[in-house]
This record gives C-alpha cells, sequence and structure tokens, in this order.
C-alpha cells in the first residue's frame, strides 16, 4: 500500500492548489467583466430597473466585496433608488459555492444572512436574515413615491425562498420592529396628521404575492394600537392593496390635551361599545384610508 497516499504529500498538493488559485484569482480577477456581468444579471431578474456597482473587489483567499450597489426604477415620474453601501460574500467551505455568507451596510445599518443556490431547483434560499439599525428616513427619501414623511430605526429577522425566475414572488417569514419613528398621515386620525410611535412591532409572512401581518402593536405617546392584515402586492408597488383592522387607543396624555377630542372618542366609544376603538385601513399603498369601523 502506498504510504503517500494516506499521508502529507497530498494535503499539500491540495493546500498548494488551493493557494495557488487563490493567488492568480487575486492577481487576475476580471473585475470590470465581473461587475458589468452582475449588472446585466440583476436587471435581467429585476426588469425595469437599471442596476450599478460601483466597485467589485476579490479578497483574499476567497471573498468578494462590492462597494455602493444601487437599483434604480422610474414610476410615475419619480425615480426611485434603492442602495446597499457596502456587501461581502464569502463561502461557506462546507458547501463550496452553494452556500455563502453575505453581510454589509445598509441604510445606516448592519445586515447579515447566509445565501443557498440550489442550481437543479433554479433557487435560492436566504436564511439566518438579520438587518439592525435600518434608517427609514434615510430610505423613504431614496424611495421617493410615498409623498408624506416617514421615520424610524428598523431590525428584521426571518428567512426567504424564491425561484431564480421571479425573485420577487417567493415565500418568507420574518419579524420586523421599528423604534423612535412618526409616519405623516395623508387624512388626520383625531386630529393627528402625524403620528409619532416608540416601538411597532409586527410577524409577516410573504406568499405568492401576499404579505400577512399578524400580531401587530404600535405604542406612542399619543396614540396606541394593534394590527393585523395583508398586502397584495403588484406593480407598481403604490397600486398594492392593503387591508388592516385593529384597534386603536388614545392616551390620557393626549385625551388630555385635546379636549374636543375627547369628546369624540366617548361618542364612538359608546356607538361601538368597545374598550377601544376599532378601525380599518384600506385602498392602495400610495392612497390608503382610514376609518373608525367594527
Amino acid at each position: 500500500m502506498n504510504r503517500d497516499f494516506f499521508g502529507f504529500r497530498p494535503f499539500f498538493y491540495l493546500a498548494y492548489a488551493i493557494v495557488l488559485t487563490a493567488g492568480l484569482l487575486y492577481l487576475r480577477f476580471p473585475t470590470e467583466k465581473f461587475k458589468l456581468f452582475c449588472e446585466k444579471r440583476i436587471e435581467s431578474y429585476l426588469t425595469g430597473s437599471a442596476c450599478s456597482i460601483d466597485r467589485i473587489a476579490y479578497h483574499f483567499p476567497f471573498s468578494l466585496s462590492v462597494a455602493k450597489f444601487q437599483l434604480t426604477r422610474e414610476a410615475d415620474g419619480k425615480r426611485s433608488v434603492f442602495r446597499v453601501d457596502q456587501c461581502a460574500v464569502t463561502p461557506d467551505f462546507s458547501n463550496l459555492f452553494k452556500t455563502f455568507d453575505v453581510s454589509g451596510k445598509i441604510y445606516q445599518g448592519d445586515f447579515f444572512l447566509k445565501l443557498s443556490i440550489d442550481g437543479a431547483e433554479k433557487s435560492f434560499q436566504l436564511n439566518d436574515l438579520s438587518v439592525k439599525g435600518f434608517n427609514m428616513d434615510e430610505w423613504a427619501n431614496d424611495f421617493n413615491l410615498l409623498d408624506r414623511k416617514l421615520s424610524g430605526i428598523v431590525e428584521y429577522s426571518g428567512h426567504y425562498q424564491a425561484k431564480f425566475a421571479s425573485p420577487l414572488d417567493g415565500m418568507g417569514k420574518g419579524k420586523l420592529v421599528a423604534v423612535d419613528g412618526s409616519m405623516e398621515l395623508l387624512q388626520p386620525v383625531l386630529s393627528l396628521s402625524n403620528v409619532a410611535f416608540e416601538r411597532i412591532a409586527v410577524d409577516m409572512t410573504h406568499e405568492e404575492k401576499v404579505v400577512k401581518f399578524t400580531g401587530g402593536e404600535m405604542s406612542g405617546k399619543e396614540i396606541n394600537a394593534d394590527f393585523t392584515g395583508e398586502m397584495r402586492t403588484t406593480s407598481p408597488f403604490l397600486n398594492s392593496s392593503i387591508l388592516l383592522s385593529g384597534h386603536l387607543s388614545p392616551t390620557e396624555g393626549f385625551l388630555t390635551a385635546h379636549p374636543e377630542e375627547k369628546k369624540v372618542v366617548e361618542q364612538l366609544l359608546r356607538r361601538y361599545r368597545k374598550s377601544d376603538l376599532p378601525y380599518k385601513v384600506g385602498g392602495s399603498v400610495g392612497r390608503p384610508t382610514f376609518r373608525f369601523s367594527l
């Protein structure tokens, strides 16, 4: 029996091959061609979007870094942008070239996920997805389609899977938490044209273009509320339909500072025979309507 077959030499050759391959990639990595390839491939998946990448760099031994990734779309005469400031992609050597660790910076926040690719099924999975410190104010300014102000710091955790051919039509589940923010309203609610919140938390599922919201809760200095419902997504996004229902409770501080609104609240509570005010939100994402209703 050849002892070298089970000895040090094969491992030396394997290590040499890995180092040589990594070195050649580092010295001769086709940066511009690969960047252009990535931009065109993403645009083919997201029809109607323009993709730009400022820089892609190879890092020893097998990692890639992406700087200033940006998607741009024109809708209703407005320019909408989504960007990722920085991203690093590293293969998982236990499942080489099928699973990757992806991390980076997005709208002042940090994100991490595990990307798994199934070539036979032509699909992908995003596992252990985590976003922290995401700035909604910056995102809303880039999104540029809502016609109202939105602010707060977001955390999100969950997972998602989809086919290559329809990356936005997959299945997923997660939890979103937003803190220290506000939402500008298209129509006043109890004389409030802007609702400030201390915390919003909601569980979300996504399947066949339907996003469902369960266990939603909002707390603030003026209003507390709960909600459930769903959003049926379409293109353009602002035409997506939304239907939410829940209960709203003005705080004592708000009622004391707004005696006229206190009278309205007392009348509504007597009408609905509830301890909190039932409400519904319907219409489209772009032009939602609010009403008190069972």
